[in-house]
Order: structure tokens, then C-alpha cells, then sequence
């Protein structure tokens, strides 16, 4: 059975103001954490 769609529905969504500087700064932490202990290991 083939179906001839013409559109796509798409999910949006307002953006968070402020999330992306958070999550940035939530990796740049998680990834010193993890060098950290790296380091400590070595």
C-alpha cells in the first residue's frame, strides 16, 4: 500500500532561553570531572 504525502508534520517548540549556556556549562564540568579522575588513575 503506498501513501503519497505532499507534507510533513513537524513537532516544535519555543526555545528555553538560557538552557543552551547551562548545558554547555554542565558538559565543560562533567568532562574536567572525568579527566580528573583519568588524571588520578594514571
Amino acid at each position: 500500500m503506498e501513501h503519497d504525502h505532499d507534507e510533513r508534520m513537524e513537532l516544535t517548540h519555543e526555545p528555553v532561553p538560557g538552557y543552551r549556556p547551562i548545558f554547555l556549562v554542565a558538559i565543560t564540568v562533567g568532562l574536567l570531572y572525568l579527566g580528573f579522575i583519568l588524571f588520578r588513575t594514571l
